[in-house]
C-alpha cells in the first residue's frame, strides 16, 4: 500500500490492494473446494451408493446454492453438480473467511443509527413506512422535497461516474454479478479527509443516506440496528449482459452475514427504463427462489432513476438487477445490520 501510494491516490491504491487481496483469495478458497470435493468424490466412489447417500445427508455433497439437486446415485452427476457450483460455493466460503477474520474490527466500525441522525429528513421515511417495512413490503419512495436538487444530484452522478472510471470500483468477484464492479465509500468523510474526488453534493447524499437508518429505528423495529462506517458504489456497463441474478442480500444459511435492511439511493440522470433498461426487479411472495428454484413469476420492476430511494429487508426481499443498455447504471447501497 505504502509503495503505491506513491504513484496512486489513496482511493486507487486502495482498490488495488483489494483487487489483488481478493484474488489470492478467490484461488485459495477454489484450491480448498477442489480439494475437498476430489477427495469426497474419493470416498464416495469407495463407500458405494450407502455411502453416497450418507454424504450427501450430511450436507457434504449438497453444492450449497443449489438445493432443488435432488440425491442421486449417479456420481458423474455429482461430480457435475460440485463442478458448477463450485464458483458460487468458493463465492460464499470466501465471504465467511474474510468476515470472521475482520469481526471484531468490523464490529468497532458499526455505530448506533442515532450516530448519524440529521433533522430535516423526517418526511423521507414515515412511521406507516416503516410499518409496511416490517410487514416484509419494499418500500420504493421518491421524496418530496429531494435528497438532492436536480443540479446537484447531477454533479453527484459525475463525481460517481468519474470515481468509477479511475478506478474507485473493482470488478466484481461474485459469479452471480458478473460484468459489474463495486467500490466501497465512507459515509461521512474522516477529520483528516479520504483523498476521494467528491463534490459537497455528493458528500451530502452520503450522508444524507447514512442518517435514514435512524428513521426506521425511531418508527421501532423489532431488532436494535448498527450502520457500518461504509456505502457501497455499484456499476453496472451498459453492455446489455451485465447484471445480478436474483437473490438475496442474507440467505438463511449465512450465519455471519447480519445484514437486516438494504436502503438502495440512485444517481441516473435522465433514465428511461424503456431504451436503457437496467430495473430492479423485486418479486413478490416468498424468497424460495434464492435457494435454487424458479423465482416467482410476478414482480415490479423499479427504474434507477436518480433521487430514488429503494428499502426492503435484506433477508426477505428476493431482487433481480436487470441488464441496462445505453448508459451505466450507478447504485449506492447501504446494508444496516442487526446487532448479534
Amino acid at each position: 500500500m505504502r509503495e503505491l501510494l506513491q504513484t496512486q491516490p489513496h482511493h486507487q491504491a486502495l482498490q488495488t490492494c483489494c483487487t489483488e487481496f481478493n484474488d489470492r483469495m478467490q484461488r485459495a478458497c477454489m484450491q480448498q473446494l477442489e480439494r475437498v470435493d476430489t477427495r469426497l468424490l474419493e470416498l464416495a466412489r469407495a463407500a458405494g451408493p450407502a455411502g453416497l447417500r450418507a454424504l450427501w445427508v450430511v450436507g457434504a455433497l449438497e453444492p450449497g446454492w443449489a438445493a432443488s439437486c435432488a440425491p442421486s446415485n449417479d456420481l458423474d452427476k455429482v461430480a457435475d453438480a460440485l463442478r458448477w457450483s463450485r464458483p458460487a460455493r468458493e463465492f460464499n466460503l470466501r465471504s465467511r473467511v474474510v468476515r470472521t477474520a475482520t469481526s471484531v474490527s468490523y464490529a468497532k466500525s458499526t455505530v448506533d443509527p442515532t450516530a448519524y441522525t440529521l433533522p430535516g429528513l423526517d418526511h423521507v421515511l414515515s412511521s406507516s413506512d416503516v410499518a409496511r417495512l416490517r410487514a416484509g413490503e419494499a418500500l420504493v419512495i421518491d421524496p418530496w422535497p429531494r435528497l438532492l436538487a436536480p443540479a446537484q444530484m447531477a454533479m453527484a452522478h459525475e463525481d460517481l461516474m468519474r470515481l468509477a472510471a479511475a478506478g474507485g470500483v473493482m470488478l466484481s468477484k461474485n459469479p452471480c454479478n458478473e460484468g459489474a464492479s463495486h467500490g466501497m465509500l465512507p459515509l461521512v468523510e474522516p477529520g483528516g479527509g479520504d483523498g476521494l474526488p467528491l463534490r459537497p453534493p455528493t458528500r451530502e447524499l452520503l450522508r444524507k443516506l447514512a442518517a435514514l437508518p435512524a428513521l426506521v429505528a425511531a418508527h421501532g423495529w423489532p431488532r436494535r440496528l448498527t450502520v457500518p462506517s461504509m456505502a457501497q458504489l455499484g456499476f453496472f456497463p451498459a453492455d446489455g449482459r451485465s447484471g445480478y441474478v436474483p437473490h438475496l442480500d442474507r440467505r438463511p444459511e449465512e450465519q455471519h452475514n447480519r445484514r437486516e435492511i438494504t436502503f438502495l439511493v440512485y444517481v441516473n440522470a435522465g433514465w428511461d427504463a424503456a431504451r436503457d433498461g437496467g430495473c430492479l426487479r423485486l418479486y413478490d411472495g416468498d424468497a424460495e427462489g434464492a435457494q435454487g428454484h424458479a423465482p416467482p413469476s410476478s414482480y415490479t420492476d423499479v427504474e434507477p432513476v436518480a433521487g430514488r430511494l429503494v428499502v426492503f429487508e435484506s433477508g426477505r426481499q428476493l431482487h433481480e438487477v436487470r441488464p441496462c443498455s445505453r448508459q451505466d447504471r450507478l447504485a449506492l447501497t447501504l446494508w444496516v445490520e442487526h446487532v448479534a
